[in-house]
Protein backbone atom coordinates (compact mmCIF):
# COMPACT_ATOMS: atom_id res chain seq x y z
CA UNK A 1 0.00 0.00 0.00
CA UNK A 2 2.77 2.68 0.94
CA UNK A 3 4.15 1.67 -2.75
CA UNK A 4 1.92 3.80 -4.61
CA UNK A 5 1.62 6.71 -1.78
CA UNK A 6 5.34 7.03 -2.05
CA UNK A 7 5.68 7.42 -6.41
CA UNK A 8 2.97 10.37 -5.31
CA UNK A 9 3.93 13.75 -4.59
CA UNK A 10 1.69 13.41 -1.22
CA UNK A 11 3.11 14.57 1.60
CA UNK A 12 2.70 12.38 5.05
CA UNK A 13 1.09 15.44 6.74
CA UNK A 14 -1.59 15.28 4.02
CA UNK A 15 -2.28 11.26 3.90
CA UNK A 16 -2.62 12.28 8.33
CA UNK A 17 -4.96 14.91 7.28
CA UNK A 18 -7.01 12.63 5.30
CA UNK A 19 -7.11 9.79 7.75
CA UNK A 20 -8.46 12.45 10.29
CA UNK A 21 -11.15 13.36 7.96
CA UNK A 22 -12.01 9.71 7.04
CA UNK A 23 -12.15 9.18 11.03
CA UNK A 24 -14.34 11.43 11.30
CA UNK A 25 -16.46 10.88 8.86
CA UNK A 26 -16.19 6.98 9.98
CA UNK A 27 -17.62 8.71 13.55
CA UNK A 28 -20.71 10.57 11.75
CA UNK A 29 -21.52 7.28 9.76
CA UNK A 30 -21.75 5.28 13.44
CA UNK A 31 -24.58 8.05 15.08
CA UNK A 32 -27.43 6.78 12.92
CA UNK A 33 -26.97 3.44 13.83
CA UNK A 34 -28.32 1.68 10.62
CA UNK A 35 -26.86 -1.85 10.23
CA UNK A 36 -25.38 -0.67 6.52
CA UNK A 37 -23.45 2.64 7.58
CA UNK A 38 -21.85 1.01 10.52
CA UNK A 39 -20.85 -1.14 7.96
CA UNK A 40 -19.16 1.60 5.50
CA UNK A 41 -18.09 3.24 8.90
CA UNK A 42 -16.04 0.62 10.13
CA UNK A 43 -14.47 0.17 6.37
CA UNK A 44 -13.62 3.95 6.70
CA UNK A 45 -12.24 3.19 10.37
CA UNK A 46 -9.94 0.47 9.41
CA UNK A 47 -9.16 2.67 5.98
CA UNK A 48 -7.75 5.58 7.90
CA UNK A 49 -6.05 3.32 10.30
CA UNK A 50 -4.23 1.99 7.91
CA UNK A 51 -3.36 5.22 6.76
CA UNK A 52 -2.07 6.08 10.14
CA UNK A 53 0.37 3.24 10.05
CA UNK A 54 1.89 4.27 6.31
CA UNK A 55 1.94 8.02 6.70
CA UNK A 56 5.30 6.75 9.59
CA UNK A 57 6.46 4.81 6.93
CA UNK A 58 6.51 7.30 4.02
CA UNK A 59 8.03 10.27 6.28
CA UNK A 60 10.65 7.90 7.10
CA UNK A 61 11.31 7.01 4.04
CA UNK A 62 11.02 10.49 2.09
CA UNK A 63 12.86 11.68 5.42
CA UNK A 64 10.32 14.33 5.61
CA UNK A 65 9.59 15.15 9.61
CA UNK A 66 7.99 17.79 10.71
CA UNK A 67 6.73 19.43 14.15
CA UNK A 68 3.55 19.50 12.81
CA UNK A 69 3.50 16.01 11.53
CA UNK A 70 3.87 15.23 15.06
CA UNK A 71 1.10 17.44 15.95
CA UNK A 72 -1.43 16.39 13.62
CA UNK A 73 -0.77 12.64 14.23
CA UNK A 74 -1.38 13.17 18.28
CA UNK A 75 -4.63 15.08 17.17
CA UNK A 76 -5.70 12.03 15.16
CA UNK A 77 -5.02 9.65 17.44
CA UNK A 78 -6.49 11.32 20.90
CA UNK A 79 -9.60 12.45 19.09
CA UNK A 80 -10.34 10.24 15.92
CA UNK A 81 -10.86 6.78 17.71
CA UNK A 82 -12.33 7.94 20.89
CA UNK A 83 -15.12 10.07 19.31
CA UNK A 84 -15.74 6.80 16.61
CA UNK A 85 -16.43 4.66 19.88
CA UNK A 86 -18.98 7.78 21.18
CA UNK A 87 -20.13 7.43 18.07
CA UNK A 88 -20.42 3.99 17.92
CA UNK A 89 -21.86 3.75 21.17
CA UNK A 90 -23.88 6.17 20.54
CA UNK A 91 -25.78 4.82 17.52
CA UNK A 92 -26.44 1.31 19.43
CA UNK A 93 -28.25 3.59 22.56
CA UNK A 94 -29.85 4.78 19.93
CA UNK A 95 -31.25 1.34 17.89
CA UNK A 96 -32.00 -0.47 20.51
CA UNK A 97 -33.42 2.52 23.14
CA UNK A 98 -30.77 1.42 25.56
CA UNK A 99 -28.79 4.43 27.31
CA UNK A 100 -26.42 2.28 28.49
CA UNK A 101 -24.63 1.04 25.78
CA UNK A 102 -23.77 4.82 25.22
CA UNK A 103 -22.24 4.70 29.01
CA UNK A 104 -20.14 1.56 28.37
CA UNK A 105 -18.49 3.57 25.33
CA UNK A 106 -18.15 6.49 27.30
CA UNK A 107 -15.99 4.17 29.44
CA UNK A 108 -14.65 2.57 26.45
CA UNK A 109 -13.60 5.47 25.18
CA UNK A 110 -11.44 6.94 28.44
CA UNK A 111 -10.27 3.66 28.37
CA UNK A 112 -8.60 4.22 25.23
CA UNK A 113 -7.76 7.37 26.23
CA UNK A 114 -5.77 6.10 29.85
CA UNK A 115 -3.51 3.28 27.67
CA UNK A 116 -2.42 5.98 25.45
Amino acid sequence: MRWPLLKTNLTPNQITVFWIFLQLLAAGLMLFGAYSLNVVGVLLYTFAMLLDYIDGQIARIKKMHSFTGIFLEEIGIYTGSPLFILCLSFGVARSFGDIRYFFLGVIAALCFLYGK
